[in-house]
Formats: structure tokens, C-alpha cells, sequence
């Protein structure tokens, strides 16, 4: 039994613990509270974010897999492989993208920079005049004293990630960083599909412009032979009226035409970054139609398309910078140590009576912030439910591109069909009336005519199958299918750091082997792309047309009589000069003359020589599919927006 006055030793050993024991109650406490508040507050799934997502596609797809060099392999077409690699490389949007991603890149390795430890280097020299006074007797006279003082050392500081703070702000960062990495693969998908777009638009744009001077030529001859049967009182002013203004529209839409030409081939070298002269040249043929891609099912495409994974990796970040400002609230603990040489003299550093060192810890816990932290959790939130939203738009506008692009394919294809259909009859109809004018059973109107409708038929078809031909970039691009493959993976796998270097323009037609380009295409791809290249997906809108109508369409001045459906004409077959028969009841057809003009002057003399078809190349083209290469009908409207 301790004596009274005494110290109590159990007591004051009971009251020396207790301090250390509510620390513990209290980390022990905190602790707790953090796995309840401090979880992520999205779903471990982003599909739970999403509405039900279907097993398959409304349109049922019928593709193929695309080839393993990618799908710009089906066009067999080397030089368009060039194209698309000289835009990769030269193209100033693109190149502007990668600089932005990695300047930001190195603005976030500030972040992450947080989580390590920081080492400085120091070093300090002084000297001082003091005075002597410290025995402090009256009688000593004070004296005047100089110190040097010389310091070399390190100093090491580190902020211990208790709570990983640092590390949920780290993988926000680098989340952001492989999200820009996914964003510029999209980019290179979309400018791929631009580029083969382009280059075809100018092909297309010419080959219309040849059929479209065609048609002015056969419309001019129409009014001359118009004018000629008013002259002698054969037909009414009105019927004139009516032709030359079908021959002024003509000479309008080949001018416009022609103006299209050039600013088609100034926009693809602006694309490729050359200066916009409108020289660059490119095939004389559409394609045949590339094959249909593997559209898989809906729920494959949260994975195939990068700009969507890259949606994904923003909200996963949103939440990790979200968890990181919750954690703001929690003490934060920190050690440093230093070490160094101080002498008097600089021969007497780094001896072994110079060295000293220290060695810290600190705890700093925020109490009152005037509501910053508060506030910077609240921001972090609404950014957070932004992104979920985003994320959900990004996922169903992907779908929806699919879905349209799915479905206008099967009303294209459809439509293509019917033109090509129509186109047939039509060249039936007109090679009759080839071999009823040799008869003299029709005039030289009547077959006017009849190549102006197989003219208009080929515009319509020409059109059409340039609208397919973008509806299919767009699946392309929808799907998140690859223009170029590397090795085995769905997509290109390289270091996303490392940008392109800038370099004198490819020159197109060069024999470039695609291979040799691999390294340019390293440079921009990372894991798994897409922006990209989201493509908006085309909506079309198709009117019904029958071959009845476009075979039996009449112009001013056409004779009315049937047209007999023969044998085919192959369309790349030129058609014969016009020449009117010697006698109508001739069992054989007279020899043609060579052509004097474009008035019709007595039934020998031929109206003028109507050239090989321009359309022969592109009709000729032998496409897998139901298609063609020359024609868009009036009555398809396309919202074809930005690849």
C-alpha cells in the first residue's frame, strides 16, 4: 500500500497509457469512418449506368470479318494507302492533337509527382561580424569577431499516402492520359475514313463532270433539232422554250460540276496538308463496294470503339478525383531527414567531427478551411455526375450510328438494286431505238432522247453508289474497326508518348510499300482505337423508283412511240452517231457519215458524234454486290455529317 503524498505508481503508469490508448481509439475510429465514406461512388460495371442493352442489332448485319491488314485492305488499292498514311503524317488537326495530348501529359506528371519523394541539394556559406562581449567584465575592452560558416548537404521530404490520396489523384492522371491516347486513335480512324472519302469524292466528281458535258452536248443537239422543226413550222414556241431551258440547265450543272472538281481536290490536299492548287490527281474509278463489317453485338462495341473506352476512363478518373478530395478531410502525415557538412573552413568539411543530421515527422490535420474542402468535394461531384452523363451519351450515340448506319446500308443496297434495274431497261429501251432509227422507224429525236434517259439513269446510279460508299466509311468507323492492323490485336499497340515527327509530304502515287509506314502509325496508337473517329451515321431517305417510269420519261419533242425491250446493252459500249435511215422500209441499215454538226439537215446527215461513254470505266468496275458507280437520285437525301 503506496504512503500518502507519494507518487502511486500504477496510477501514474494507468494515466501515462491513457493518452496513447484514445490516439489509437481515435486512428482506430478514423480508420472505420474512411472504408464508409471513402469508396468510389460508381458502380464496379459502367453497364449499370446504362439502359438495357440488347443481345442483337435492330437490323440484322450479314458482314464479314475485316481483313487482317484492316479494312483499307479491301480496296486493293496501294496508292490509297499512301493517301491515308501522308494524311497520318502531314495533316495539322492531328498533329495539333498529339501536341495538345502530350503537353497535358506533362502538365499531369505534376500531379503524380505528389506521391514521391523530393530530394534538394544544400549548400550555404556565410560569414558574420560579431563583437566579443560575452564575459561580460567592464574592464575587457570588446572586440570584434569574425565567424565563417560552410554548409553542404541533402535534404529529403516525403509525404506518406496514408490514406492514398496521392495514389487516387495519380490514377485519375494517368486515366486522363490513356483516355487522350484512346481520343487520338479515334482521331486517326475518323481521318482515315476522310481521306478515303476525299479521294473518292474527287474521283466521283470528275467522272460526273464528264457525264454532265455529255449531257449538255446531247441537250444543245436536242435544241438545235427543236429549232430547226420551229423554223419550218413543225412544232410550237413552246416546245422551244422548254428545250432551251433544258439545255441552260444543263451548262449550269456542268459548270457547277466543274467548280466541284476543284474544290474537292483542294480540300483533300488541304486534308494531306499540301498547299490547296488543285492539281493532286487521283483514280479514274469508283471502287467496288469494300465488304461489310462485322458489326458483332451491341454490347462488344463499349469495346471496340475507342472514343467510347476513353469516356469511360474520364468517369473512372471523375470518381478517383472525387475519392481524392473526400480524403482532404483526413490528417495528413510527413517525414523529412537531412544531412550535411559544416565547418569553418572549407578544408574542414566532409571531416568526420563536420557531419550533423536531423530526422522529422509531422501530422497536419485541417481544421477550419473557410469551406474549401467542402466546396472542392462538391465540385468534384457535379464534375463526377457530368462525366456519367457524357459517358451515357457517348455509349448511346455509338449505338445509334450502328443502328443507322446498319439500316441505311439495307435501304441503299436496295435502292442501288432498283436503279441498276431501271438502268437496264432503260439500255434495253435504247438499244431498240438504236435499231429502229437504223429502220427509219424513229427519228433522230427519239434517240436523242433515249441516250439522254440512259444519261440521267448512270447520274442517278453514280450518285447512289457514292452515297453507299460513305454510309460504309461510316460503319467502318462506327464498329471501331481499324484501317491499318499491326500483328494480331484489334488494334494497334504502341507508346502513345512519342508524336510523329514532321517531315517533307508523301508524294501520292509514289510505290510505297504500306509496311514502311508502320512505324508512323506506331507513333500515334496506344492500346486497344476511334475517334475516333466517330462518324455521324448517315440517314437516308428513299422514294420508290420503278423502271416504268424512268424507261418510259419523255422529253419535249419525243415521239411517243413504245419502246421495245431487247437484248442488254453493256453500258461501256459507246453508242452510235446519230443518222437518219435513206428510206424507212431499208432492210439494211445505211453506212454512217462522219458528223458535220449539230443540226439535222436531211435524213442522211448525222446530228453530232455522240463520244464513248464516260461512265464505261466506273460502270465497268465489276463490283461483288448489286452495285454501281455512277448516280444519287433526287429523291435520296443523306445527313451525312463529319467522319
Amino acid at each position: 500500500m503506496p504512503m500518502d503524498g507519494l507518487p502511486n505508481p500504477e496510477r501514474s503508469l494507468a494515466l501515462g497509457q491513457r493518452p496513447s490508448l484514445w490516439l489509437v481509439v481515435l486512428a482506430a475510429a478514423t480508420l472505420a469512418s474512411g472504408c464508409a465514406i471513402f469508396q468510389h461512388e460508381l458502380p464496379e460495371q459502367s453497364t449499370e449506368l446504362l439502359p438495357e442493352i440488347p443481345d442483337q442489332w435492330t437490323t440484322e448485319p450479314s458482314g464479314s470479318l475485316i481483313d487482317e491488314a484492316g479494312w483499307l485492305a479491301d480496296f486493293d488499292d496501294p496508292e490509297l494507302i499512301s493517301i491515308v498514311v501522308e494524311a497520318w503524317t502531314h495533316n495539322n488537326n492531328l498533329l495539333g492533337a498529339i501536341a495538345k495530348r502530350d503537353g497535358n501529359a506533362a502538365l499531369a506528371e505534376i500531379e503524380v509527382a505528389g506521391s514521391r519523394p523530393t530530394v534538394d541539394l544544400q549548400a550555404t556559406a556565410g560569414r558574420q561580424n560579431v563583437i566579443n562581449d560575452f564575459l561580460g567584465d567592464s574592464n575587457v575592452i570588446p572586440e570584434r569577431v569574425h565567424v565563417s560558416r560552410l554548409k553542404v548537404g541533402l535534404g529529403i521530404s516525403w509525404e506518406l499516402d496514408v490514406w492514398s490520396r496521392v495514389l487516387d489523384a495519380g490514377n485519375a492522371v494517368e486515366g486522363e492520359i490513356h483516355a487522350a491516347s484512346l481520343d487520338l486513335i479515334a482521331a486517326k480512324h475518323s481521318l482515315a475514313a476522310q481521306a478515303v472519302l476525299r479521294w473518292y469524292e474527287l474521283a466521283e466528281s470528275r467522272a460526273r463532270a464528264e457525264l454532265l458535258r455529255s449531257m449538255a452536248e446531247l441537250r444543245a443537239d436536242q435544241a438545235v433539232m427543236i429549232k430547226e422543226r420551229y423554223d419550218t413550222g413543225l412544232t410550237t414556241a413552246a416546245e422551244l422554250q422548254q428545250a432551251r431551258v433544258f439545255e441552260a440547265r444543263e451548262a449550269a450543272a456542268l459548270q457547277a460540276a466543274e467548280m466541284e472538281v476543284d474544290r474537292a481536290a483542294r480540300e483533300l490536299e488541304v486534308l494531306l496538308g499540301r498547299y490547296p492548287s488543285g492539281s493532286i490527281q487521283t483514280s479514274q474509278a469508283l471502287p467496288p463496294l469494300p465488304s461489310l463489317p462485322e458489326a458483332g453485338v451491341p454490347s462488344s462495341l463499349l469495346e471496340q470503339r475507342p472514343d467510347v473506352r476513353a469516356a469511360e476512363l474520364r468517369l473512372r478518373a471523375a470518381d478517383d478525383k472525387l475519392r481524392s478530395a473526400k480524403k482532404n478531410l483526413l490528417p495528413r502525415f510527413s517525414i523529412s531527414a537531412s544531412g550535411a557538412s559544416q565547418a569553418k573552413y572549407r578544408d574542414l568539411l566532409f571531416q568526420d567531427d563536420s557531419f550533423i543530421w536531423s530526422l522529422g515527422g509531422g501530422i497536419f490535420q485541417p481544421l477550419l478551411a473557410g469551406g474549401k474542402i467542402k466546396a472542392g468535394i462538391a465540385a468534384q461531384r457535379a464534375f463526377l455526375i457530368e462525366a456519367v452523363h457524357t459517358y451515357q451519351d457517348k455509349v448511346l450515340t455509338a449505338f445509334r450510328e450502328v443502328e443507322d448506319a446498319l439500316a441505311a446500308d439495307a435501304a441503299l443496297g436496295e435502292q442501288s438494286l432498283r436503279l441498276r434495274e431501271t438502268l437496264t431497261l432503260i439500255e434495253d429501251g435504247q438499244r431498240d431505238i438504236e435499231e429502229r432509227f437504223q429502220l427509219g422507224s424513229v427519228d433522230a429525236r427519239t434517240l436523242l432522247t433515249a441516250r439522254l434517259n440512259t444519261l440521267q439513269a448512270r447520274r442517278e446510279l453514280m450518285d447512289i453508289e457514292m452515297t453507299r460508299l460513305k454510309n460504309r466509311l461510316a460503319l467502318y468507323v462506327a464498329v471501331g474497326a481499324a484501317p491499318i492492323l499491326e500483328g494480331d490485336g484489334a488494334f494497334e499497340s504502341v507508346d502513345p508518348a512519342e508524336p510523329l515527327e514532321v517531315s517533307e509530304p508523301v508524294a501520292v502515287g509514289e510505290a510505297d510499300d504500306p509496311g514502311d509506314h508502320m512505324e508512323a502509325e506506331a507513333a500515334l496508337e496506344s492500346s486497344n482505337m476511334i475517334d475516333p473517329v466517330a462518324a455521324e451515321a448517315a440517314t437516308v431517305t428513299t422514294e420508290a423508283t420503278t423502271a416504268p417510269e424512268s424507261a418510259g420519261a419523255e422529253e419535249p419533242g419525243e415521239v411517243g412511240d413504245p419502246v421495245a425491250v431487247t437484248e442488254p446493252v453493256n453500258a461501256a459500249e459507246p453508242s452510235e452517231p446519230l443518222e437518219e435511215p435513206a428510206s424507212s422500209d431499208s432492210a439494211e441499215p445505211a453506212e454512217p457519215a462522219e458528223a458535220a454538226g449539230p443540226a439535222v439537215e436531211a435524213p442522211a446527215a448525222p446530228v453530232a458524234q455522240i463520244e464513248a461513254d464516260p461512265c464505261s470505266e466506273l460502270l465497268g468496275a465489276g463490283m461483288a454486290e448489286p452495285t454501281g458507280a455512277c448516280g444519287l437520285s433526287s429523291t435520296t437525301a443523306m445527313n451525312w455529317g463529319p467522319l
